[in-house]
């Protein structure tokens, strides 16, 4: 006998409603979530429609279990929508079973149109002809998208598809909005923004008083005992065009350490510039880069592009270090956490040891923008290391430097490198220079100290027959822990966690040599909690820096963070010492349940015993790595595992590419 499904209805037990306040916004919308679904609702949609798509809100994250049973029910796909809740795609005759079976559901919401379109598409003329973005809740090619679309009597024009993304770009009319966002399987529907190089600013000769290497410590890097240079680290560049790789900077003999593999752009000063601040040789010794023995890798971004471009990277040269100084070059998606910030996310997440370092932007002060929020989508994923701008003395922030903080309260930018008046190659000729300005030119800087970074830990570690990489996670935790702090105290929306200090950042590297040291990776299991002793020899500042790689966050939603790691010190009489959290644009301290990022410090830490808590209270994944970096060597080495984790995780990222449900 055939089961109606228009006989949904949860436990009486359940709340009738969800109020504004438990969070979740998809779209800009407050979603309501009630104990049924609408029986008109779904008698209309089932009237031409096989397939159905829900938003269900729990009370606690999904179980491997729960989820496995949900997909035996004959769910297509299960994604996180934030703040526990989860879109659910399953045809129509099955969604009854699929809803009995969610372990712990408070409420359920049928996903219509008005949760997924991005503000700047809600009030669209019904003839204007624009270009859009789509995501999808479940996988789809080009062909199947034509089918869909002419099935539901849309024109599109121009079809893009990426479909490891489940994302697509196309044109449609206005009028055709409606028609689109009722597709069951379309997730968020946003306007395409062309990307571009971020315009630098001009510079006069003579303004180059400080020197970047020598503000940020890398030049002592450079000589003595360590010796760093980049030697055997790739670095990705996409950028504009094509580097003029037979500058004398890039040439070792006949051969150029610059590998051009752009298809489409011509020769440019941008990306000759951006190269150059990374990996120029120094012939000319004010222009020599941070990593003068990297080979570099110039990619286009008119070929591919953020998360696309990763993917390339890594998989046509096992890149997994790359500098991107471009981004909307339109006034669009400022503070928003958007699909190319989620697909980011998600690259990353897949491949733990892939490093992002991207351009923060140049609009502060600009006609038409506001004072804070402003860096742009992709730049504000969790996964990436956003770089700001200082000024030409490195004292203060550059009056062009895009600031944060992302709309979800997150602190962006990550890091800050001066860009200011930055002496580098030029496109011009062979022996060219120039100057210029912009967190174009901060980017690159922090990429090449970073290469210094992870040589050192590749140099202090084995595995297998190499040294290892360097995971995001603990190459983040590291750069933010020792970085030098500007602006306010403690990290801010203009400076983040302050300017990189290299040599400091290797010198915790460096503790891997010793029974004690400064940098740990653990993991910590869903409702668990990790506690580590330590002991403060003496009064004095005290700083650690928790960072995790998180799942792809949902772009549609108000909330981008999916695992939420708490961490706090606690003292042997109970008093607790909270990390740095953002309120509004102002620094405080307290339980932080929106960065991946926890920061705590201290100004004058008594001598004594204490435990540093982690806790995985709040995970919607079963477990997470996470990589801890302290101001004081505090681990032992018998606990540190370092190498153990680092080959574990080099076995098994590859496997899993994109294949995570979040």
């Amino acid at each position: 006998m055939k089961r109606s499904i228009f006989k949904v209805v949860l436990s009486s037990t359940l709340i009738a409603s969800m109020s504004s306040a438990d969070g979740l916004s998809l779209g800009g919308e407050n979603v309501k979530f009630s104990k049924s679904l609408s029986l008109n609702k779904l008698e209309a949609l089932s009237s031409n429609k096989k397939v159905i798509s829900v938003v269900v809100k729990t009370k606690s994250p999904l179980s491997k279990q729960n989820l496995n049973k949900l997909y035996n029910d004959g769910a297509k796909r299960i994604t996180y929508a934030g703040k526990n809740s989860f879109y659910i795609v399953s045809e129509s005759t099955k969604i009854e079973d699929i809803l009995k079976d969610i372990t712990g559901m408070e409420g359920v919401v049928l996903l219509t149109g008005k949760y997924k379109l991005s503000n700047e598409l809600k009030d669209v003329a019904l003839n204007k002809n624009l270009r859009v973005k789509v995501e999808f809740l479940s996988s789809i090619n080009k062909q199947e998208l034509e089918n869909l679309l002419n099935n539901n009597g849309i024109e599109a024009e121009n079809i893009k598809v990426d479909d490891d993304f489940n994302i697509a770009e196309f044109d449609i009319m206005g009028i055709s909005l409606k028609e689109l966002s009722d597709i069951s399987i379309v997730k968020y529907i946003s306007k395409y923004h062309k990307i571009d190089t971020i315009k630098p600013l001009s510079s006069k000769i003579g303004v180059d008083d400080y020197y970047t290497a020598e503000d940020t410590e890398a030049k002592s890097l450079w000589g003595g005992k360590l010796g760093l240079d980049g030697l055997n680290i790739k670095i990705g560049v996409v950028d504009e065009g094509i580097a003029r790789n037979s500058h004398q900077e890039f040439r070792l003999g006949s051969i150029s350490r610059v590998k051009d593999m752009a298809s489409k752009g011509s020769m440019s000063l941008h990306t000759t510039h951006v190269v150059g601040i990374i990996g120029a040789s120094g012939i000319d010794k004010n222009a020599r880069g941070m990593a003068n023995e990297a080979i570099i890798y110039n990619y286009c971004f008119k070929d591919k592009y953020f998360a696309d471009s990763l993917n390339a990277l890594y998989k046509n040269e096992g890149i997994l270090l790359s500098n991107h100084s471009y981004g909307f070059t339109d006034r669009a998606d400022l503070g928003v956490y958007n699909s190319d910030a989620s697909a980011e996310d998600r690259v990353v997440y897949s491949n733990p040891f892939i490093n992002m370092f991207v351009a923060a932007g140049n609009d502060r002060g600009s006609d038409g923008y506001p004072d804070t929020g402003i860096i742009k989508g992709a730049a504000n994923a969790k996964n990436v290391i956003t770089i700001g701008a200082l000024g030409s003395s490195s004292y203060y922030v550059a009056s062009y430097s895009s600031v944060g903080p992302v709309r979800d309260g997150r602190i962006k930018p990550d890091l800050v490198v001066r860009g200011s008046a930055i002496y580098s190659t030029s496109s011009s000729k062979d022996n060219g220079y120039a100057y210029m300005s912009g967190t174009s030119m901060a980017t690159p800087a922090a990429t090449g100290m970073a290469a210094l970074v992870m040589q050192e830990y590749k140099n202090l570690t084995k595995c297998g027959n190499s040294g290892c990489d360097m995971r995001h996670d603990l190459l983040k935790a590291v750069l933010i822990n020792t970085a030098i702090d500007k602006n306010e105290k403690g990290p801010d929306i203009y400076t983040g966690y302050g300017m990189i200090d290299a040599k400091n950042a290797v010198s915790v590297v460096e503790t891997l040599k010793n029974t004690k040291r400064k940098l740990k990776i653990d993991t910590v299991k869903r409702g668990e909690t990790k506690e580590y002793n330590f002991s403060k020899e003496s009064d004095g500042k005290f700083k650690v820096t928790i960072s995790w790689v998180d799942p792809a966050g949902n772009s549609a939603s108000s909330k981008s963070l999916v695992n939420d790691i708490d961490t706090y010190i606690v003292d042997k009489n109970g008093n607790k010492y909270y990390p740095y959290v953002l309120n509004g644009t102002t620094i405080t301290k307290g339980e932080n349940h929106v960065d991946n990022i926890e920061q705590i410090e201290v100004d004058n830490l008594p001598a004594g015993s204490y435990k540093l808590v982690v806790s995985g209270a709040n995970l919607q994944t079963s477990s997470s790595e996470f990589a801890i970096a302290s101001s004081e060597a505090i681990f032992d080495k018998s606990s540190s595992n370092i190498t153990t984790r680092e080959q574990l995780a080099m076995n098994n990222f590859a496997k899993v590419i994109l294949k995570s449900i979040y």
